[in-house]
């Protein structure tokens, strides 16, 4: 959608003939769309979106946002009397590519997880999603029948300009690995049109923390930096939890990824206060499971003595009150 497209349409005779692009909209269920339009139909191209080289090749550029309807473009060279159709141009708005696009999300499966494979085909151009086909060889391929296995679902529906067809196939098995095709009728022809992803489906490997910082001490003003390394496919997600409440994504925490299957989290405060002592727990969670690790961290204050005033005034001879508290410091040992 919103592409811009060039249409050039060039004409010679004598007289010089002039060149003029003409439009008429047509719905899915118009037959004149397959068939050519008649001229009472045809409204003349503003004039904003053709670029004129001279009286005999004027190029046409359009783009779905100035012509959102789907129809026939027309090319007309007029000279004195005669006035010839040099070409009738098919035209219709698509969200998929070509017309006809399949799409899965994710392309990389796991064992026992579920797959959503989509299909899209414009109205324009198609009458319908004939099939789905499996097989890495097209002309050995089999047609998916959800009647023959319950863990297959079809599900067609319209939106919009577009016919979307998902195919759903839940607790996968490796043996479901393999390319998937998305087989659909074109509307101003007989031929078939066909589109196809493949699929790999893994083993889920439960997620394992291989490296946590040990934190246990650390006096007030300090910066406070550690983080949680873990494994595992599909590549874990981490999370810091404090106290049991998950510590929110935001400038404090960081998610490195390193390998396809290792993932860091880092968590850190430039200046510790006491308000960030307490567990910290790490955990990391797949389809697999989750595990977790925690430690514990104690921050200090120096102790201090205070008597809530800056200067105190004593009478001769009689007793001064004065208060002093202190701190403790956790035995390191």
């Amino acid at each position: 959608m919103d592409e811009v497209y060039s249409l050039t349409c060039l004409a010679d005779g004598y007289p010089k003939p002039v060149v003029n692009w003409y439009f008429a909209p047509c719905g899915v269920g118009d037959s004149d769309c397959s068939e050519g339009i008649s001229t009472d139909r045809l409204s003349k191209m503003n004039a904003s979106t053709i670029t004129v080289y001279d009286d005999n090749h004027k190029r046409l550029k359009f783009s779905s946002k100035t012509q959102g309807d789907p129809g026939i473009l027309r090319c007309i060279a007029s000279s004195g009397r005669f006035e010839h159709v040099m070409k009738d141009v098919r035209y219709f708005p698509t969200v998929a590519p070509n017309g006809l696009s399949v799409e899965s999300l994710p392309k990389n499966a796991y064992v026992s997880s579920i797959l959503n494979i989509t299909c899209k085909a414009s109205i324009y151009a198609y009458d319908a999603i004939i099939q789905w086909r499996l097989g890495n060889n097209s002309m050995n391929s089999v047609i998916i029948d959800s009647n023959r296995d319950d863990r297959l679902t079809v599900d067609n529906k319209q939106d919009g300009h577009t016919l979307v067809s998902m195919l759903t196939i839940r607790n996968l098995t490796r043996s479901d690995g393999n390319k998937y095709r998305c087989i659909a009728g074109h509307r101003f022809d007989t031929e078939t049109t066909m589109v196809e992803t493949a699929v790999t489906v893994h083993d889920v490997k439960k997620p394992e923390i291989v490296l946590t910082s040990q934190v246990d001490f650390l006096e007030s003003a300090q910066p406070l930096n550690f983080s949680c390394e873990a494994t595992g496919d599909p590549p874990p997600a981490l999370a810091w939890y404090k106290d049991g409440v998950e510590i929110s994504a935001g400038r404090s925490m960081e998610v490195i990824g390193y390998q396809s299957d290792r993932v860091r989290l880092v968590f850190f405060r430039r200046r510790v206060h006491v308000s960030d002592q307490g567990q910290y727990v790490c955990k990391a969670s797949n389809l697999g499971g989750h595990v977790s690790r925690s430690m514990t961290v104690n921050v200090l204050v120096p102790a201090s003595a205070d008597t809530g005033k800056s200067v105190v005034h004593v009478v001769n001879g009689t007793n001064a009150p004065f208060a002093a508290s202190s701190v403790e410091i956790p035995n390191r040992n």
